[in-house]
């Protein structure tokens, strides 16, 4: 079983989802979309906040995928929506801050890894 979001069009959200695979996962790969929110969402916040923006944008959105099975256009709307701002304020508590993609996978794991934060996860999704 793995965490996965899937866009509702008809309710206009996003949906926590646990998605079952057979005994043979592949890591997804996408290329990244750009961004629709360059003020808000994910974008905005990785602005203001001063980090490499299109370093982290493409370092979570990979792992957004990777790790949730999510498609680059999932990918795109979650980190162009308030859920993507709160992952990147989430990443302010980085030591050193967001620096390099190693960094933002290993702590995005170890948030994952937490019940509190996939329980909070869950809440901002809905």
């Amino acid at each position: 079983m793995l965490l996965g979001l899937r866009w509702t069009s008809k309710a206009k959200r996003l949906q926590l989802v646990l998605v079952e695979f057979g005994t043979r996962m592949q890591k997804m790969t996408i290329t990244p979309m750009p961004t629709e929110n360059k003020d808000w969402g994910f974008w905005g916040t990785a602005r203001v906040s001063e980090y490499d923006v299109e370093m982290t944008w493409d370092t979570v959105s990979k792992w957004l995928a990777d790790r949730l099975n999510l498609t680059a256009l999932q990918v795109r709307d979650t980190l162009d929506s308030r859920l993507g701002r709160h992952l990147c304020d989430d990443l302010s508590s980085i030591d050193g801050g967001p620096r390099s993609p190693a960094v933002i996978n290993t702590h995005l794991d170890r948030r994952l890894s937490k019940g509190n934060w996939k329980r909070q996860f869950q809440q901002l999704a809905r």
